[in-house]
């Protein structure tokens, strides 16, 4: 009986390492770090604003809670020292109401501070300035 169960616990370590060579020889071409979608809409997957980020003991990690009673169509978040919002972070994705989408927000520059604007299905449109992602974890978008 110990020599079947050695057998057992062999052939699932070998498993593992084989899935584990695999999964450290594909190229990062073939990651999909787009941001997942559910069935309501929601984005669901963290997206990095810049993939190089800042080297530094900061967490930008934040989540952003849509609680504005409808859906956030267009979100933009900028360092607090730009003069434009920049690209849309949603992209062909929405947030629904009551959704929250978990993301790392740097731009590679060490900022902390960034404003966030989001615009919803109706065209009201939701501000949050000055920001500070190294030391938040929530952002109401209300």
């Amino acid at each position: 009986m110990a020599l079947v169960a050695g057998l057992g616990i062999g052939a699932l370590v070998l498993m593992v390492l084989v899935i584990l060579i695999l999964l450290g020889s594909m190229s990062d071409e073939e990651w999909d770090d787009s941001p997942a979608i559910v069935d309501n809409g929601a984005v669901q997957q963290p997206q990095v604003a810049n993939p190089a980020g800042t080297q530094d003991e900061f967490n930008r990690d934040v989540s952003l809670i849509n609680q504005s009673g409808d859906t956030i169509m267009y979100l933009y978040w900028s360092n607090v020292n730009m003069d434009n919002w920049g690209d849309d972070r949603l992209g062909a994705n929405v947030l629904p109401d009551g959704q929250t989408w978990f993301v790392t927000v740097d731009d590679g520059t060490g900022a902390c501070q960034f404003d966030f604007r989001a615009v919803t299905a109706n065209g009201n449109e939701i501000e949050r300035r000055n920001v500070n992602v190294c030391g938040v974890w929530e952002i109401y978008l209300n």
